[in-house]
């Protein structure tokens, strides 16, 4: 019995499997490096400055009294009316000097009945007192006629009115305040807000303008520097204005219109250029990462002129070369 139960022992012994090799893991391939990138190109660019405005009248007349008013009898305009040469604009309260004319008109024609009589005779210095006479009289009534004209504006023009002073009925206007302007629509400039950025702009440049329902390229013939006391800022300083004047205007655009310029103050042909994405800035150094497709090095490169999207480069870069987009 002993001998049986070893052999069956050892019988079971044999039935465990043989224990297997253990497997390797499998390589892991490291994933490649990618970037997106630009290629460094020869190329133009152009600086430009923007700025926005409203496109007024280049000839425009002030029209104000010649002495203080005490009453606006009627303001028979308002901005943005059409007038013709002579319309009357404005008129302002004359007391009785319509019977005042009407009285002197009277005088004047018995001045002149008085001539002719004196002048029928043989009495010389009879004639000379009724010249000198006549003259006085109708002296008067130019006089008053020029007191009546004096008490209301009239257009200069056949234009458009562009501006006018927040008057009422009734109320009173110094000398020499503007009340109305008047301009001629067929010559436009544009008015902008002055600022430093504006001083980079010069006559011969070019613009492109955007205005009313299109837009044109050309050049800028004048500049000119104007204060508008009408037009104060939030801080209630005087406002600065730039008035641009070009050698023409997209079709349609018309006195009201706001309009947009972007003004080429530089330009550059065949040089290397690369989008402004490829460049970090740090403490007023300026850097571009290359990308060859396996490495990246860092350069300090000087920047030139600058567009919305670009930036020249003087040094630093080689055309061809793969610069990393940030």
């Amino acid at each position: 019995m002993v001998i049986v139960l070893t052999v069956g022992i050892l019988g079971g012994c044999a039935l465990f499997p043989k224990e297997e090799e253990a497997l390797a893991p499998p390589l892991v391939q490291p994933k490649k490096q990618t970037y997106e990138t630009a290629k460094v190109k020869k190329g133009s660019i152009d600086q430009t400055v923007g700025c926005s405005g409203t496109l007024v009248p280049a000839k425009q007349y002030n029209l104000y009294f010649t002495q203080d008013i005490k009453q606006v009898r009627n303001i028979a305009v308002k901005a943005g009316n059409t007038v013709k040469e002579g319309q009357v604009l404005l008129t302002s309260e004359t007391g009785d000097l319509d019977m005042q004319i009407k009285l002197e008109q009277y005088s004047v024609q018995l001045a002149q009945l008085d001539l002719q009589q004196a002048s029928a005779g043989s009495d010389a210095i009879g004639r000379q007192k009724a010249e000198i006479g006549l003259e006085i009289e109708q002296t008067k009534l130019a006089a008053l006629k020029q007191q009546k004209t004096d008490a209301t504006l009239l257009s200069p023009i056949s234009g458009v009115v562009t501006y006018v002073a927040d008057l009422q009925n009734g109320d009173g206007v110094a000398a020499y305040k503007t009340v109305i302007t008047v301009g001629n629509p067929k010559t436009l400039k544009i008015t902008v807000p002055s600022d430093d950025s504006l001083n980079l702009i010069h006559i011969g440049m070019t613009a492109q303008i955007t205005a009313g329902s299109g837009d044109t390229a050309a050049k800028i013939v004048s500049l000119q520097n104007t204060i508008d006391s009408s037009d104060q800022g939030s801080d209630g300083q005087t406002q600065k204005n730039l008035d641009i004047y070009l050698e023409k205007l997209p079709a349609g655009a018309g006195t009201g219109d706001m309009a947009s310029l972007k003004v080429v103050i530089a330009h550059r042909d065949g040089t290397l250029v690369v989008p402004k994405r490829a460049v970090q800035e740090a403490q007023g150094s300026y850097t571009a990462q290359v990308w060859d497709g396996t490495s990246k090095k860092e350069c300090e490169i000087t920047l030139g002129i600058q567009s919305d999207t670009q930036v020249e480069v003087l040094s630093g870069l080689s055309e061809g070369q793969n610069v990393i987009l940030f």
